[in-house]
């Protein structure tokens, strides 16, 4: 004998005619003696005939490209977006461009403090002797010691043994 868990999960093959014999056979008798299968069976055959009666119903217009528009925006989602690329690229190349800005500067930095001979450092790095002079006479000892420093590094340029000779290993200036 069937039971009526069985009868309920098949019911919908037993209205289609999708069973074979003896399966149908048996819920056949097992519906005649049940009521609550007798109740399920006529409840799935009237909504059959409901839907076999209904008129075929056409989707509105643009149905499908909205819905392949949502399945492509689901599947997409987690991807990062053209602007998003786009936007980390010219981010990347700005952080590149300082990045060799500071590299010409450190060089540019490294080239003066080579240029500068190590006689005038006392003169110029003197912070002490130079705060001295500042709060004693001014900014005209300072201007001084700035212009003699010039003249040393243009007399060490101009000398036939200096950087200006081609003695520099090669340096472009």
């Amino acid at each position: 004998m069937m039971r009526c868990s069985t009868v309920d999960s098949l019911l919908d093959k037993y209205v289609d005619g999708r069973l074979e014999a003896d399966t149908v056979k048996e819920m056949a008798t097992h519906i005649v003696s049940c009521d609550a299968c007798s109740r399920s069976l006529a409840q799935a055959v009237g909504l059959a005939s409901a839907l076999a009666s209904a008129p075929d119903g056409a989707a509105p217009a643009g149905f499908r490209a909205r819905v392949m528009s949502e399945v492509h925006h689901l599947a997409m989602e987690g991807y990062p977006s053209r602007a998003g690329v786009a936007d980390r690229e010219a981010q990347r190349g700005r952080f590149y461009r300082r990045l060799g800005l500071s590299f010409m500067l450190s060089a540019a930095l490294l080239a003066v403090s080579l240029v500068i001979p190590p006689a005038s450092y006392p003169t110029i790095l003197a912070t002490g002797a130079v705060a001295a002079d500042l709060s004693a006479a001014g900014t005209p000892k300072v201007r001084a010691a700035l212009t003699g420093a010039d003249r040393l590094v243009r007399g060490t340029l101009a000398k036939p043994g200096g950087l200006s000779s081609g003695s520099d290993g090669g340096v472009a200036r």
